[in-house]
């Protein structure tokens, strides 16, 4: 089931297990929060951003560490779920243009994808 059409060019959409599967991993969190707050960065200085989070928790990396990471890891995952464009050129990221639209980042569920990559307690299913 499509949550959303991410381009109206094509026929790549977010589904609810894509979306899933992006907010699962720490790190893809921390960046999409950066992106919420900013138009668009480069790799590097979400690598660094990402670090010093990780630096104030147990899981600490490097850089170029969460650069690596990013490049093989989260990135292509973001991207083919079709939440951010990365530009391989210039090493820029941006969300997907209409991605703030989806519920996850609208205004009233922001505490979803939070700066630090937490997941807010109020979403956390008992199961």
């Amino acid at each position: 089931m499509s949550v959303y059409n991410t381009r109206s060019d094509d026929d790549v959409s977010l589904t609810w297990d894509a979306a899933f599967e992006a907010l699962s991993s720490h790190r893809r969190r921390i960046l999409l929060g950066l992106l919420c707050d900013e138009e668009e960065m480069d790799v590097a200085t979400a690598a660094a951003r990402i670090a010093a989070d990780e630096n104030d928790r147990s899981e600490c990396g490097t850089p170029d560490d969460v650069m690596l990471s990013l490049h093989h890891a989260h990135l292509p995952i973001l991207e083919t779920a079709g939440l951010v464009e990365w530009d391989r050129q210039t090493n820029r990221l941006s969300l997907v243009a209409g991605v703030e639209q989806f519920p996850l980042f609208t205004a009233s569920d922001r505490s979803l994808v939070s700066r630090r990559g937490e997941v807010a307690p109020e979403v956390t299913a008992d199961v």
